[in-house]
């Protein structure tokens, strides 16, 4: 199911959507496991071009590879369109442009995907 917002949310609130129905005991398991395997995720997160939105990785694993838990969400003028975040397990991280955050070449196994309607203002 779709969210809709009428302002981008912080990245705690956009954790809790994604993950809509666990406990915040499994968003902390969730979220740690990824940490503790970060060569082996990687979250994606993708705007339609409708959506005035980029985004730009905050964290990296061992390799310097991104992982994505932590991210920086940035805005421009007012638009709308989806948000789309998806976990990958064992992506090819050194595959043409996935560090860049482009999943079309990640390969790997998709964990979980949510996709938002997002309204900027």
């Amino acid at each position: 199911e779709d969210e809709a917002f009428e302002e981008l949310i912080n990245e705690d609130e956009l954790e809790e959507l994604f993950f809509e129905g666990e406990s915040e005991d499994e968003l902390f398991e969730e979220e740690s496991e990824v940490a503790e395997e970060a060569d082996e995720h990687q979250f994606f997160y993708q705007a339609s071009t409708s959506l005035n939105v980029t985004t730009d990785y905050a964290d990296a694993d061992a390799d310097g590879n991104p992982v994505g838990i932590n991210f920086s969400l940035i805005t421009g003028e007012a638009s709308n369109g989806t948000f789309t975040v998806t976990l990958r397990h064992e992506p090819s991280k050194g595959a043409s442009g996935v560090a860049e955050g482009d999943i079309t070449n990640a390969g790997g196994e998709t964990d979980v995907t949510q996709t938002f309607n997002v309204i900027v203002e």
